[in-house]
């Protein structure tokens, strides 16, 4: 037995100095350092790590998807005792999908957006002899139905972009287990699912961890890590700095970098508070931060600024309509957030852009302001639509890739041109400064920054029309646990700065708990409980909610968590 919990003897997979670099000559650079890792039949090995710690990389050359321009080097590269250093591709592709299978994080890139979902898995199915062309259609249906996909029938006819975030990432992993591979690589796949969804999905993962599939995870959620892994390896700037049984390095971790990943994460179960401070969001007035009376209109505090009164949204379907929203009430205070929960297709969205006025309701009225929102042309919504901006999820896609940063900011001052953003630099500089961001990223294109910085910047360009509410539409969700913790404390900072009240929208029970003052939780169209955080979060009345928080992973108390459970190989 090793020291980290694993038997080497009877391992499936086993790497010993496994190096990986990129370039040529003497410009290579070395991203991976001499990690070693073994994993057996019917165990969960987590590699946990932050963006750029070498994680995916690592897990992508155990698939042979290294990539181009790579070089991989390891004193020893197992499969089941056959020897891959030296294999090439038409070796790696006749083990890849059959035997070891891998689940990327981006289904929407990794499916072919011009193929049906069912006929992506029939492919996986008929490259490796699976089934007859008669039986392949049932069996691709039979998939996506173990994968919690809902309507099986309906979404195998549909193409990727028809479906959800979660269904696409749900239909991605029935195609990486088609033809049943003994490992199976899973690169971050629950980031884009619901509660209750991924919940299933962990489920679906830890049957086939019992069945014997070894399972290699990767993730920067230690409440999945905790809920499905036997074994962590910690990952940091390419080295594994720390490796071991899960409830051990949970509860105890021996490394600082450890313990900065567990005192990141949010949670739902205990009261919100500032887990790290953003990088100069504390400084802020000390470095062009400036007052509430300087960026904001300045409603009195406790001034209710957005009213959602009885709104209703209808879609059309096949076989008739789908109430996106049915009866929606809320309202929005001065200074305060309100966290809007719930799963994928409750209709959070919908709302989000029904508050926006970038979707008309079919019944109910939306006022800003105290001053009617909805039912108005654009035109005649001209003098408040500064009064109510928008964070993305990807502040990425909307980011135009040849702007600098002081030209995306600038833009929103009204200042479209070159020139026209320079005249605005101080105030740009200003408004950065809010967000934690120095005045070096100015003439950085988006590509060359980080996510964190990403999302900082887009905070920036939302504040800089002077709004009275933010509408954030999963802002967090992908981004790493402690630059997702930075950025939650950067909106922290200028709500308690500038008094901007939020409607902040997402699944994630921890993001909300930290950052909300009152939540409303949303299932199918309708709201089906608000009240103040503490109280829904400690004493949930609804139904709903109580299965939301029930579906928490938890260290210790999952029916499919490692504890309690005897593995293949271990003596109980």
């Amino acid at each position: 037995m090793g020291v980290d919990g694993s038997r080497a003897g009877d391992a499936l997979l086993r790497v010993e100095d496994l190096r990986i670099s990129f370039g040529h000559g003497r410009h290579r650079t070395e991203v991976v350092h001499g990690v070693d890792l073994t994993l057996r039949a019917g165990e969960c090995l987590a590699v946990v790590g932050e963006s750029g710690s070498g994680k995916t990389v690592t897990g992508r050359t155990l698939a042979g998807l290294t990539g181009p321009g790579a070089t991989v080097d390891a004193r020893r590269l197992d499969f089941d005792g056959q020897d891959m250093t030296a294999a090439g591709e038409r070796e790696w592709r006749r083990i890849r999908g059959a035997e070891i299978g891998l689940v990327l994080q981006d289904a929407l890139v990794s499916l072919d957006p011009l193929r049906r979902i069912g006929a992506e898995i029939e492919e996986a199915l008929a490259n490796h002899g699976v089934g007859t062309r008669r039986d392949r259609p049932g069996r691709a249906v039979e998939l996506l139905r173990e994968v919690a996909v809902p309507e099986p029938e309906w979404r195998a006819r549909q193409f990727p972009h028809q479906l959800s975030g979660g269904q696409r990432q749900r239909a991605l992993i029935a195609s990486a287990i088609a033809a049943g591979p003994r490992v199976l690589i899973a690169d971050e796949p629950t980031t884009a699912l619901d509660m209750t969804v991924q919940e299933q999905i962990l489920d679906l993962l830890a049957a086939r961890r019992d069945a014997g599939t070894a399972l290699l995870l990767i993730s920067h959620d230690l409440a999945v890590v905790a809920r499905l892994a036997d074994r962590i390896a910690v990952m940091h700037d390419g080295r594994l700095v720390e490796t071991g049984p899960t409830e051990r390095l949970l509860a105890a971790p021996t490394h600082p970098y450890t313990r900065h990943l567990l005192d990141a994460v949010p949670s739902a179960r205990r009261p919100r508070r500032s887990v790290v401070p953003a990088a100069g969001a504390s400084t802020a007035a000390g470095n062009g931060g400036v007052d509430r009376t300087d960026v904001s209109h300045g409603q009195a505090t406790g001034a209710v600024v957005l009213s959602v009164e009885g709104v209703g949204k209808r879609f059309p379907a096949p076989g008739g309509g789908i109430d996106a929203l049915s009866g929606v009430s809320c309202t929005l205070r001065a200074g305060e957030t309100l966290g809007v929960l719930g799963e994928s297709g409750s209709g959070k969205s919908t709302l989000a852009q029904v508050v926006l006025g970038l979707m008309e309701p079919d019944e109910g009225a939306v006022s800003l302001l105290g001053r009617p929102w909805s039912g108005r042309g654009e035109r005649s919504r001209a003098g408040l639509r500064g009064r109510i901006q928008l964070v993305q999820q990807d502040p990425l896609s909307s980011f135009d890739p040849r702007w600098t940063v002081e030209r995306i900011v600038a833009e929103a001052l009204g200042a479209g041109g070159r020139r026209a953003a320079r005249g605005h630099r101080p105030r740009i500089t200003e408004l950065l400064g809010l967000v934690g961001l120095g005045p070096e990223l100015l003439d950085r294109g988006p590509r060359g920054l980080s996510g964190g910085q990403r999302q900082r910047v887009a905070i920036a360009r939302a504040l800089a029309p002077e709004p009275d509410v933010l509408v954030c539409d999963e802002p967090v969700s992908a981004l790493d646990v402690s630059v997702q913790a930075q950025v939650l404390d950067v909106f922290e900072h200028v709500r308690e700065r500038l008094g901007v009240a939020m409607l902040f929208i997402s699944h994630d029970l921890g993001v909300v708990r930290h950052v909300s003052d009152r939540v409303a939780v949303m299932r199918a169209g309708r709201i089906v409980e608000t009240g103040p955080v503490e109280r829904v979060f400690t004493r949930p009345e609804h139904p709903w909610t109580r299965q939301l928080l029930d579906a928490l992973p938890r260290p210790g108390t999952s029916p499919t968590s490692p504890a309690g459970r005897s593995m293949p190989g271990h003596v109980s």
